[in-house]
């Protein structure tokens, strides 16, 4: 990986009584503190040195998902990971072409103006460009980290290059064994992320998910937001009653499993309503339906 500090300034010329700007680039490609020693020499002055200190936070949310659901119902999030990430790409293109214009530069000086040499240099530079390793792998495993406690997935996935030649036959041979009218994306079994949320009542649930790859080059983070609802209301009861008269209405629950319920009564009243449970125990069981 690239060092995360880079300067093209080897030589800075300050006069007397001005002032001298030394630009340095922070491009850090792993999370965690990563520390720099600038050292100013001069043979008259001597020398003088900066340490410089940087901090790697996650990135930026790559991309945001949203659901919603009803309360106390679980919901799931099924979606396609990208096997690129397009911001890390970003990064080691933008290292890649500074690191190219330092050493165009550099080559320009040496060869004075030479075709010859210029030409030699070329083809020394093509040698070498076509020598330096390339990420050829076809799949990439990452650690999962889960922010909410409410929700659950996988502790890792692994995303496959679906331009990979190897993914392509598969999906080729598969389409072949299907038929020519079979629509179905074979390519949807892979990267495919599940993330599931169970809603304990009515709110907002934001998640992120962190995916780390094994060498910590690749972070990414995702962002989730679940938006629970209250359940439907069953029924709406109307009570009529003289004023300083009481009623009381007996709601039915019928128990349609195989099991015994043990169901107990909330009350939700608002602020000045006359409202009560009529039993002291609102604790009641309701047997399984013969």
């Amino acid at each position: 990986m690239p060092e995360p500090y880079y300067c093209k300034q080897e030589q800075l010329k300050i006069k007397k009584g001005n002032q001298g700007q030394l630009s340095i680039l922070f491009l850090p490609f792993e999370l965690g503190i990563h520390k720099c020693h600038v050292i100013f020499t001069d043979e008259n002055v001597g020398e003088v040195q900066y340490t410089i200190i940087g901090k790697a936070d996650l990135p930026e949310i790559l991309d945001t998902f949203t659901g919603d659901c009803n309360s106390e119902e679980p919901f799931g999030f099924k979606k396609v990971l990208n096997f690129k990430n397009e911001k890390l790409e970003q990064a080691r293109n933008q290292i890649a072409e500074k690191e190219k214009k330092e050493h165009k530069g550099k080559k320009d000086v040496n060869d004075n103006n030479s075709h010859l040499s210029t030409a030699h240099d070329n083809k020394k530079s093509s040698a070498a460009s076509n020598n330096q390793p390339k990420d050829l792998s076809e799949s990439k495993l990452f650690e999962i980290e889960i922010s909410n406690p409410f929700f659950s997935g996988p502790n890792t996935i692994t995303l496959h290059d679906l331009t990979a030649p190897k993914l392509l036959a598969q999906q080729a041979q598969a389409r072949g064994t299907k038929g020519k009218n079979d629509t179905s994306d074979y390519t949807n079994q892979f990267n495919l992320f599940e993330l599931n949320c169970n809603p304990a009542k009515p709110a907002s649930y934001t998640c992120y998910v962190i995916l780390k790859s094994l060498d910590r080059t690749d972070i990414r983070l995702y962002e989730y937001k679940l938006t629970a609802i209250p359940q439907k209301i069953k029924a709406q009861l109307e009570f009529r009653v003289p004023a300083r008269e009481s009623v009381t209405q007996n709601i039915p629950i019928q128990n349609n499993s195989s099991t015994e319920w043990k169901v107990v009564a909330h009350l939700n009243v608002e602020k000045g309503s006359f409202f009560s449970l009529a039993n002291q125990t609102t604790q009641k069981t309701v047997k399984k339906d013969i």
